[in-house]
């Protein structure tokens, strides 16, 4: 399912946003949230699972990103950035 979108700067995990290093999203996520990684500033890689369609506004605004790894699948990936 989707995963929930947050206003900037407010996740369950804000407190923790600057030793997040790597974000792995699993299969059975179709949405990474609005905000979801906002100005987690420590983070340089993503990893999408494979049911990922969409990534909200802003999940990676601010963010150290350098690589962000897209589902592999047999089909062509159409990922939505917002």
């Amino acid at each position: 399912g989707a995963m929930t979108d947050y206003p900037e700067g407010i996740t369950p995990w804000s407190d923790y946003r600057e030793q997040i290093l790597t974000v792995m999203i699993d299969d059975g996520v179709s949405h990474v949230g609005d905000y979801a990684f906002y100005t987690c500033a420590a983070v340089t890689r993503a990893s999408l699972g494979n049911d990922v369609i969409s990534i909200g506004l802003g999940a990676f605004a601010y963010s150290g990103i350098e690589t962000i790894i897209l589902p592999e699948s047999p089909e062509e990936a159409l990922i939505r950035f917002h």
